[in-house]
């Protein structure tokens, strides 16, 4: 027998740990990839349950309340919360040891009808005078429209409405829930399932929509200077609340029963207030942003209640003015002054003095034009309705049997 030297034995013995290293290498790499791509598989299908789970909600209006689905190991939970004129959904999806969330503000998407003008029957018909332009399809009282004169100026276009005229059947209403939120925002806030802070002015303070809501309450007049606000905080004041130009709002709730609103402010923001919102000139206010004046039904509104939008200013989202109206009161409780740009919607149960542009629709107990010590009612001097200038992607707010639609990815 030939006998194998040392070295020999050696190289062998090499050999084999490098191919059994080789093969145990190879087979934790076929382990890898199968864990990879089971644990790909759960993680795309928890994001992928969330994509349905949200576009399930969407398509059904239906659901209005939170829910959980469960199935084996995993979870579905969608929780709906007022934000405002919107609401605001989280989803999670849990799929064994993963857990993915986004969140979203809902809001309506627009019908596929181009309404642009609503108006309550109270047997007065729409004049129009001067350059008065509406396009879009409009619902009036039966009277209809025709032209009239202001101090000389009369209308002297050949159409009306470039639109479809019809007689106003029933005045669209907002959906009960979020009708009965705003109407109650006041003390809805003032519950010990939110995180209360304290701001001071020159201070930062970001809040992500997937954490608790911060509220910061004070009785005393709340001015907002030299302050960054952005994401889930609500600012809430027994008295008034001064925005100023030098702060830095973002996706904010701002609540009490005076607002004022200082020249040049931009920002993104929804103001709730009871007694009166006023605007400064030149301020830009981003969409989705808000300004809505709320009265409790037991009292009318009165010359004092108003929402006041001053000139070259740019606000895009929504007008809101709910409550009883006062017969005896013929003041507009809503005025758009000229070169103001609204684009959305404005919603109004009070009069509207319109001297700027909507570019969307507007739902009104009518209209009111100042001038020479005079008020005309119902009447339209020198504005404009345009719903054509209104994307078709916009989300609004939420009416009675309105299809749901995501206005912003939230953070």
């Amino acid at each position: 027998m030939k006998k194998l030297n040392a070295g020999s034995l050696q190289l062998v013995t090499y050999i084999t740990v490098i191919i059994a290293l080789l093969l145990g290498c190879f087979i934790l790499l076929v382990h890898t990839q199968r864990q990879f791509k089971t644990r790909s598989y759960t993680l795309t299908e928890t994001i992928q349950n969330i994509d349905k789970g949200i576009l399930d909600l969407v398509n059904n209006p239906t659901k209005q309340d939170s829910v959980s689905i469960y199935t084996n190991n995993n979870a579905l939970i969608y929780i709906l919360e007022p934000w405002g004129v919107f609401q605001k959904l989280g989803v999670i999806s849990k799929q064994k040891t993963y857990t993915y969330k986004k969140t979203a503000l809902l809001g309506s998407s627009q019908p596929i009808e181009e309404n642009a003008l609503f108006i309550k029957d109270h047997n007065k018909a729409l004049v129009l005078v001067g350059d008065t332009k509406i396009k879009g399809d409009a619902y009036l009282p039966k009277q209809g429209v025709k032209s009239g004169n202001i101090a000389g100026q009369s209308y002297n276009k050949p159409r009306f409405v470039d639109g479809n005229i019809a007689p106003i059947k029933q005045f669209p209403k907002l959906q009960f829930k979020l009708r009965n939120y705003l109407q109650n925002i006041q003390s809805y806030y003032d519950k010990n399932n939110f995180e209360s802070i304290i701001i001071k002015p020159g201070s930062t303070y970001l809040n992500s929509f997937e954490t608790t809501t911060q509220v910061y309450i004070n009785p005393n007049p709340i001015y907002l200077e030299n302050i960054t606000l952005k994401g889930n905080i609500v600012i809430q004041s027994d008295s008034k609340i001064v925005i100023d130009v030098s702060s830095n709002l973002k996706d904010v709730i701002l609540i009490a029963p005076i607002i004022e609103i200082e020249d040049n402010t931009k920002g993104i923001f929804q103001a709730f207030a009871s007694e009166y919102i006023t605007v400064g000139k030149h301020c830009n206010l981003e969409y989705p942003s808000a300004l809505v004046l709320i009265k409790d039904y037991r009292s009318p509104f009165t010359k004092d209640n108003f929402i006041d939008v001053g000139s070259n200013t740019r606000l895009k989202g929504s007008i809101l003015l709910l409550g009883r109206k006062d017969s005896k009161n013929y003041n507009p409780q809503l005025i758009i002054n000229k070169s103001v740009e609204i684009k959305g919607e404005i919603y109004s149960e009070q009069t509207i003095e319109l001297m700027g542009k909507v570019f969307g629709t507007t739902y009104t107990d009518g209209f009111v034009t100042r001038a020479n010590g005079s008020y005309y009612q119902n009447h339209l001097r020198n504005a404009e309705i345009n719903r054509d200038k209104l994307e078709d992607e916009y989300v609004g707010l939420a009416f009675q049997n309105s299809k749901k639609g995501i206005a912003k990815w939230l953070y």
